[in-house]
Formats: structure tokens, sequence, C-alpha cells
């Protein structure tokens, strides 16, 4: 049996992976501008531009919003950065909002991810 990498590469190697969240963007603006104001005080001077292509972008959706990672070829660290902004988000949130990654260029949830699939990429 093979196992899928995830997230999947683009041909220069570059991949893209949202954190989807089942909660209103209105509703949590206060909780993401909190989560992300920890995540940057967190770095504190750590350049994330090796790994990541751009700050991550807040995404609504109609079933909630998307913390989108645009990930440069080669990172090894892109999870790292993104797991603590997730985190950060999600300790201001209720503890079912999170529903799991989703590999954007693959179209698909991350295996581990609380749901199997999701209408929009």
């Amino acid at each position: 049996m093979t196992t899928q990498r995830f997230p999947s590469r683009r041909p220069d190697g570059s991949a893209e992976v949202a954190g989807i969240f089942r909660s209103s963007l209105e509703d949590s603006r206060q909780a993401i501008d909190r989560g992300v104001a920890e995540w940057h005080e967190s770095l504190q001077g750590i350049d994330t531009s090796p790994d990541l292509a751009s700050e991550p972008q807040i995404v609504p959706f109609d079933e909630g919003f998307r913390i989108v990672f645009q990930i440069r070829p080669g990172s090894r660290l892109w999870r790292d950065w993104a797991v603590a902004l997730i985190g950060n988000i999600s300790n201001h949130l209720k503890p079912d909002s999170f529903a799991g990654f989703f590999d954007v260029v693959a179209g698909r949830m991350h295996g581990a991810s609380s749901e199997d699939s999701t209408d929009e990429g």
C-alpha cells in the first residue's frame, strides 16, 4: 500500500495548505486577531520567509474560514509555523471549531483530519 505525501507539491516544489475552521469569520475575528498576535509574538524576530512565501492568509468560505499557508519548495519548518498559528487561534475558539488541514494542490483533507473532504479548495 502506498502512502500519499502530504501536502502534494506543484511542479516547482511549492505547496498550499489551509487550516479549516467551522466557525463564522465574523464571530471568530477576535480569536483570529488574538491568535495571530500571539503567533507573531512567539516568533520574536524569527524569519519564516525561507518556509512560507507570504504571511498566512485568512480566507472566508461558506462554512467558516481558512488559514492558507503558501509553502516554499524545500521548506522544513512550515508544519511548525502552521501548527503554532492554528493552535493559537484554536485556543480562543470552541474546541470543535478546527476541522483539519486541507491540501489545496490535491483538493483533499489530510487523512488524520476530522473530515474526509470539503467542497472548496
